[in-house]
């Protein structure tokens, strides 16, 4: 992939403020926040014939921001986008301004019993902005009944008259789901408020696949930590185009180490002394020792062959603190984790068992989850190699290969090798 990030540097040396946590993209930008250009690839995703995707990574891996980032393209805001990729002759977006709904389903409480009355709340305050009153109906349609005011009442749009060209998509609706597996990942000790809030889901993405039917969406996105094949075999994969492990979206959130190099670059150089004196790097250091460091710590991540990412809250948090150190790890761990230790506290004793799946990536079986996919989806295992074997000539299903971590597991095993036409070997990132 050539290098998208075109952010004029030579009239600005002054190094940016390094923030973590920040996921308000246009605050970011107008406070000189360092932000890492991800434009190349919400382009790609925004200019899709069929823009309707499901996105999947790690807590702390950047995809609110991306989110909001995407939300600000969408909704035509410009300004805080200039110098970068999007902006550029060679992407040749329009900025055209829609309506968007955005969601986030990490709701207070997340008990399933009020998710559907607190998402209805949710979808009502959107409607107030835009003077919309929805009728008593429960999420799935009040959120139907606001994509169709809002495509049917765009502005100053008018319908085109007889003769006239067609009217560009600027009266589709786009829709936005931040945290769209957190009512079934926090409910999974419960088997019937599970049963709740999968309802509520299902009926949901039911309105999606209804609306974007009858042609009222411009574009859909939904992003999460985990994907539940159970929960997902009409609700979302019959929707919505699953790019988590496709090779062109692998760098879309987190920081290759181009990235780092090209956007951080002032950063580095200011942070570099610092370093030194921190005994974290030997004297007359470069920055590429700088560079090598911060390798040495946060790369590892991969969702496909090439490029590898480095964390990007641990890569954030060390220049920021000039400390390395497990910052990603120590954050915390995700509810999906932490819900399957309240259901068995032995759970992550079965790595000592071989496992295959069928299928280069397993998704996740709520009535049965795997220890090694949740880890895989959660950050703390991650694909390591993706080449077909020597065995290629095989026509049995994809296998995955194993490495497991040396913390924290009571058996940390060999490696699981399989024999089949494609391989897949999950390691363990630097955290």
């Amino acid at each position: 992939m050539t290098d998208h990030n075109i952010r004029d540097k030579s009239s600005n040396n002054k190094p940016k403020t390094i923030a973590t946590g920040v996921t308000d993209f246009d605050f970011l930008i107008k406070s000189g926040g360092a932000y890492i250009d991800k434009t190349w690839y919400i382009r790609e995703l925004l200019t899709c014939m069929s823009p309707m995707f499901l996105l999947t990574r790690p807590r702390r891996f950047g995809k609110t921001l991306l989110v909001d980032t995407i939300e600000q393209a969408l909704l035509g805001n410009k300004k805080p986008f200039e110098g970068l990729y999007i902006c550029s002759n060679e992407a040749q977006y329009d900025f055209l301004g829609s309506h968007v709904i955005r969601l986030n389903l990490y709701l207070p409480g997340r008990d399933a019993s009020t998710f559907d009355a607190l998402l209805k709340y949710n979808i009502q305050q959107i409607a107030d902005r835009y003077g919309i009153k929805l009728p008593e109906v429960n999420s799935a349609n009040s959120l139907n009944c606001l994509i169709e005011k809002l495509y049917y009442s765009y502005g100053s749009i008018h319908l085109p008259l007889e003769g006239e060209p067609a009217m560009p998509d600027m009266r589709k609706v786009a829709v936005l789901i931040d945290e769209y597996d957190s009512p079934i990942t926090s409910n999974l000790h419960n088997p019937e408020k599970l049963e709740i809030a999968r309802n509520v889901m299902f009926d949901l993405y039911v309105t999606l696949k209804t609306a974007n039917e009858a042609k009222q969406l411009r574009f859909v996105l939904a992003t999460g930590i985990t994907k539940f094949k159970e929960f997902s075999d009409f609700s979302v994969n019959s929707i919505l185009d699953d790019i988590t492990y496709d090779p062109k979206y692998s760098a879309v959130c987190g920081f290759t180490l181009d990235e780092i190099r090209d956007s951080l670059k002032n950063e580095i150089e200011e942070r570099l002394p610092l370093f030194v004196e921190s005994d974290q790097i030997a004297p007359n250091s470069s920055t590429n020792d700088l560079l090598d460091l911060l390798t040495e710590w946060y790369d590892g991540y991969s969702w496909g062959n090439y490029p590898k990412v480095l964390n990007p809250y641990s890569v954030l948090k060390c220049l920021k603190n000039v400390s390395t150190g497990r910052h990603w790890y120590n954050t915390g761990s995700p509810s999906l984790l932490q819900n399957l230790l309240k259901q068995n506290d032995n759970y992550f004793s079965m790595f000592d068992k071989d496992i295959t799946y069928q299928g280069s990536i397993p998704e996740q079986d709520i009535s049965n989850i795997s220890p090694h996919v949740a880890l895989l989806q959660t950050g703390y295992l991650t694909i390591d190699l993706q080449a077909p074997p020597s065995n290629a000539e095989s026509k049995s299903p994809d296998n995955v290969m194993y490495q497991f971590p040396k913390d924290g597991m009571t058996k940390p095993p060999d490696d699981v090798r399989v024999r089949g036409g494609k391989e897949v070997r999950l390691s363990i990132p630097n955290l």
